[in-house]
Formats: structure tokens, C-alpha cells, sequence
């Protein structure tokens, strides 16, 4: 036999550096697929996301990822927020724009219906002489309200933030936009009841909602807010008002009842129009 094809015995412990990999020599690989983390799936969603140019759809795509139990996790923590915190226990660092998108645009819907259905039952039903009809703008009133300050309110706490809360205590614009989108949630159903006309109840339901709604946002800021010492109350103050604005405002412009002209008011009015055109006529053949 060749001696070129028999088997030789290799030499003691060459497999084994042979199979060890030199992690001291130079590699063209990058180290960020190399790093060994505790949270693999963590450490690389934020490899993706860095990576992902804003302009691209995949960074927008990552901020659309979640799955459907996420979303009922996440609705549910906003609709019963005690005794954990909203941002911590059902966020955990991974803020989505799906869910906070869709509570908005259903809130304005929600609003704008109902609205209108609390209108007629306090005038329209109220006198059968009077002429109702739906209000379109009711749509285009809620959608810029509540955009508006789903969008202008965390960005400006989160210029707060960052002038005066550590960068390790921040939260990033991402996690408010979600926090806030999220906290509307209970004026969905609140909304649907404050059609009934009952004004204690419409207040009742307002402070309810507002209770809740409140609570979901201090318990997810409160850490960073704690960092700010004197101005810390001032700040929390300012976010309880502006949230008690809002749904002090949906109900009172929307659905709080005004007082109705009755019956007779409403029926003279053809009457007076009428007198007006005789009048008129009888002038001009004179």
C-alpha cells in the first residue's frame, strides 16, 4: 500500500488547537455579531434598529412589531393600571406605534359618533320641530385634538427630559408617543357612555377616566420625573392638568347637555318669518 494513504496517528493535542478559535488575532467580522449578551433577542432588535436608516421602511416597520397578545397585554395594563407600572410591566423596553395609532384614530371615531348622538338626543329628540342634522366637523375637532396632543405633549415632556433628567433616568420619545397613545384607551368606552344624559353621570365618568388614564402615564414617568428634585411636582402637576383638560374638554364640547329651547320658543319662529315676509310683500306693492 502507498504510503501516502495510510493512516497516521496525529499529534497529541493538535485537534484541539486546531479547533479553538484565536479571538486575540485580527478578523474582518463585525464585533457586534460576535458579542455574547445575556438577552440575545434584545440585543439583537437594537443592532436592527440602529442599523435601519429613518428614511427606510424598515425602521418604521420596527416600531409596527408587536403581535396581538402584546397589544391585549398592553390594552388591558392601560385599562386596569394598578398596582404595576404601565411602562415597565407591559412595555419592557419595547414601545410600539400600532397600538397607540389605532387607539387615536378609533377614539376619534368614537368621539365624533357619539357626539353627535348625545346632540340629537338633547335637541333633536328633545323638540320634533327642530331640524337636526350630523356634524361633520365633529371629526376633523376630535382627530386634531386628540393627535395633537398625543403627539405635542410627549414631545415637549420629552425636551424636559432631556434638559433636566440624567441620561441614564431618560425615557426616549418612542416610550412616551407609547405611554401616551396608550393612556387614551379608557376614554373609548367612556366616550360610548357619555352619550347617556345624565350630567353627574358624565362627570362621574370624566373623573373616572381621567383617574385612570392618569395613572397609566405617572407610574411610567414618575422615575424619570423623580430625578428632576424641586421642579419634580411642578412637572407632574402640569401632566395630571393637561390630561384633565383633555377630558374636561371632550365631554363639556361634545356631550354635556345645553339648555334647549322648549316647544313654543321653537314654534314661533315660522311664525315670525312669516309675519316678516307679509310685512315685506306689502311694502314693496305700496
Amino acid at each position: 500500500m502507498d504510503p501516502q494513504l495510510e493512516f497516521h496517528n496525529a499529534p497529541s493535542g493538535s485537534m484541539q488547537n486546531a479547533a479553538l478559535l484565536d479571538i486575540d488575532s485580527d478578523s474582518d467580522m463585525d464585533p457586534g455579531k460576535t458579542k455574547l449578551t445575556d438577552n440575545p433577542l434584545e440585543d439583537s432588535t437594537d443592532q436592527s434598529t440602529k442599523k435601519t436608516s429613518f428614511w427606510s421602511l424598515g425602521f418604521f416597520q420596527n416600531l409596527f412589531d408587536v403581535d396581538t397578545d402584546q397589544v391585549y397585554d398592553r390594552l388591558y395594563g392601560a385599562l386596569v393600571p394598578f398596582p404595576k407600572s404601565f411602562l415597565q410591566h407591559h412595555v419592557n423596553g419595547k414601545p410600539d406605534l400600532y397600538g397607540p395609532f389605532w387607539i387615536c384614530t378609533t377614539l376619534v371615531f368614537s368621539i365624533a359618533i357619539s357626539g353627535n348622538l348625545a346632540n340629537y338626543l338633547q335637541a333633536g329628540a328633545a323638540n320634533e320641530n327642530y331640524h337636526w342634522k350630523y356634524d361633520f366637523h365633529a371629526v376633523t375637532l376630535s382627530a386634531t385634538a386628540i393627535y395633537s396632543y398625543a403627539w405635542i405633549v410627549p414631545l415637549g415632556l420629552w425636551a424636559v427630559f432631556k434638559w433636566m433628567v440624567p441620561e441614564e433616568h431618560r425615557l426616549s420619545f418612542l416610550e412616551l408617543l407609547c405611554v401616551y397613545g396608550y393612556s387614551l384607551t379608557i376614554y373609548i368606552p367612556v366616550s360610548v357612555l357619555w352619550v347617556i344624559q345624565l350630567s353627574w353621570l358624565q362627570w362621574l365618568l370624566a373623573l373616572v377616566g381621567t383617574g385612570l388614564s392618569a395613572t397609566v402615564l405617572v407610574t411610567s414617568v414618575w422615575p424619570a420625573i423623580s430625578q428632576m428634585e424641586a421642579r419634580r411636582y411642578l412637572v407632574l402637576g402640569i401632566i395630571i392638568v393637561l390630561h384633565t383638560v383633555l377630558a374636561a374638554g371632550f365631554m363639556l364640547y361634545f356631550f354635556h347637555a345645553y339648555p334647549v329651547l322648549n316647544k313654543k320658543n321653537v314654534s314661533l319662529v315660522p311664525e315670525v318669518t312669516t309675519i316678516r315676509n307679509v310685512m315685506t310683500n306689502n311694502a314693496t306693492h305700496s
